[in-house]
């Protein structure tokens, strides 16, 4: 997922396309999950001939604040991507193999959801091409556009607004779940950090990511803190180029889940050959190397790990590969379908067919039925407290059961005639 430095990459082209411009017209193209609160009508309508008076980005979300909100707010989702008309467009680790429209045009780009053109003549588009990312319209005139939700509520953005080290430390030290679940709620002490992000941060850091937030020493708060700061810096200095990133990073060498590479060795700094394992912790697929990651403490169950954001709920390693563009859902998000008759065929179940399901539910409300009447049957072998009076009730079916009520009329309760039963075994025990 396109974490913070690829986003700032994002909203730095946004910007030189389109900040201080007028948006002469525009084309979008109807997608219902896509636009998340209006239409793509409804947007175009609203967008077209204002000027955009900023360009700005907080966390995973970037903004082209207009003249008269409400306001454009993007979200990149996993895979999405912007571009200017005459440039490279901006991937996400991967750079797409085509990129043209089936009809062989080359602009808007393939998956191409809106695109501007500006008063000056330069084109600029947004991207999704497995529909989840997001656009929004937010906020209200007069009001800065941060104020608006989803970006009120988003924690500090450390590029932006980096929290002081007594700051942070305070928060994590809050915080039973593990320091990786924490650094990933966007909702918490930072935003915009995802997961190679914070896999990078605490393995430059040695720090485990499932090791508690409230048991991180004085000198792991100041690690963390540090490489916060040093992992962003560097990473946004490259415009998000991965193939800029140092040699010695994790980043080089995390992708290997699920691949016959794995599990991935390469050389510390010292020489040391390490190896890159990985496990699930806050919810997400975490990339760890034992030989400098050690785990202090003990490991939080899974139901105390849950601290992250519902959208931030998975990862590209946890996503199927689709090329249609259509939306998809992470393997360990998805809800088993309930087996349909044919698939039961299939397997070798017999399927029950209304009729047959009549024919049982009367056989197990006749069995109910011997219960009970064996049970009363019992308790009338047993001496009683309250004289039992039997009565026949007749059913619909012309069965008839026992029904016992006491001396006042009112019919005994199953609950009552167990009772009723466990005192008259007692008392006949007492006699023996």
């Amino acid at each position: 997922m396109p974490e913070l430095a690829e986003v700032e990459r994002a909203k730095n082209d946004c910007k030189l396309a389109v900040e201080g411009k007028v948006i002469t017209s525009l084309v979008t193209r109807e997608d219902t999950i896509v636009y998340a609160n209006t239409t793509h009508e409804d947007f175009a309508k609203h967008v077209r001939g204002q000027r955009v008076v900023k360009v700005g980005r907080l966390g995973k979300y970037f903004y082209l604040a207009l003249q008269t909100a409400p306001h454009i707010l993007l979200h990149l989702g996993m895979a999405g991507f912007v571009s200017t008309r005459g440039q490279e467009p901006l991937f996400y680790r991967k750079k797409a193999k085509n990129w043209k429209n089936d009809d062989g045009s080359d602009w808007p780009l393939r998956y191409w959801k809106f695109a501007l053109t500006m008063d000056d003549g330069s084109e600029w588009c947004f991207c999704d091409s497995r529909r989840l990312g997001r656009i929004k319209l937010v906020g209200e005139q007069g009001k800065d556009i941060t104020e608006a939700e989803p970006l009120s509520l988003l924690g500090r953005d450390p590029y932006l607004d980096m929290p002081t080290l007594s700051e942070l430390s305070e928060a994590l030290l809050k915080r039973k779940a593990p320091v990786k679940a924490v650094l990933l709620n966007q909702n918490g002490p930072l935003c915009g950090i995802g997961n190679w992000l914070v896999d990078e941060i605490l393995f430059q850091a040695a720090v485990h990511p499932s090791q508690r937030g409230n048991t991180l020493s004085t000198s792991q708060l100041l690690a963390i803190h540090t490489q916060i700061v040093s992992v962003i810096n560097t990473a946004v200095e490259v415009n998000a180029d991965h193939a800029k990133f140092p040699k010695h990073w994790l980043f080089k060498y995390r992708w290997g889940k699920g691949r016959r590479n794995e599990p991935a060795t390469f050389a510390l700094p010292d020489g040391t050959i390490a190896t890159v394992r990985h496990e699930t912790v806050g919810g997400r697929t975490s990339a760890i190397v034992d030989a400098v990651q050690k785990l202090i403490g003990d490991v939080p169950s899974e139901g105390e790990e849950g601290e992250g954001e519902v959208s931030e709920g998975a990862d590209e390693e946890d996503y199927e590969t689709k090329t249609d563009g259509s939306a998809i859902t992470p393997r360990k998000m998805r809800t088993p379908r309930k087996a349909s008759a044919s698939s039961a065929k299939k397997a070798g179940k017999k399927t029950a067919t209304p009729a047959k399901r009549k024919r049982k539910a009367k056989k197990e409300e006749t069995d109910g039925e011997s219960d009970l009447t064996a049970l009363e049957d019992s308790e009338a072998e047993s001496p009683a407290k309250v004289e039992a009076v039997e009565v026949k009730v007749v059913t619909k079916r012309k069965r008839a059961a026992k029904v016992e009520i006491d001396e006042t009329g009112v019919e005994l309760s199953p609950i009552k005639k167990a009772r009723k039963l466990r005192k008259a075994t007692a008392a006949k025990e007492e006699e023996v």
